[in-house]
């Protein structure tokens, strides 16, 4: 039987674990997803403002926060500095596949999406 004080310890525990499993499941990806397929040599202000509000948020993980950056930097290409943290993103099994595969899309960008990577895109844009 609960008491009062077990209870309010297991209210405690399942909020303050609820930030953790959003941030596990890569939340932001759908958002970023989006961006990287509508993208033209680089993102608009609209889209830059948008990754910006993805990489200030505390609530995203630091991996989607770092790929929210990569992005939102583009110039034609993901700079040398965020293709490097990009492909640590990308080979770090612990983090969710689809931020993962996402990473490994945007290393590829060479002043948009191909045809392949769009697709992908696609998938990734739609919330699970």
């Amino acid at each position: 039987m609960f008491t009062q004080s077990s209870l309010a310890v297991l209210v405690f525990v399942v909020f303050a674990t609820l930030p953790l499993l959003s941030v596990a499941g890569g939340h932001g990806v759908p958002a970023m997803a989006g961006v990287v397929m509508e993208l033209q040599h680089f993102p608009s202000d609209d889209q830059k403002a948008a990754l910006a509000k993805i990489a200030d948020d505390s609530s995203y993980s630091e991996a989607e926060r770092q790929v929210a950056t990569a992005i939102a930097n583009i110039q034609h290409k993901v700079s040398a500095e965020d293709s490097e943290r990009l492909a640590a993103i990308a080979a770090d099994e612990s983090l969710p596949e689809s931020l993962r595969t996402l990473a490994n899309v945007v290393i590829g960008i060479n002043h948009m999406p191909s045809a392949e990577d769009k697709e992908t895109l696609a998938e990734l844009s739609t919330p699970h």
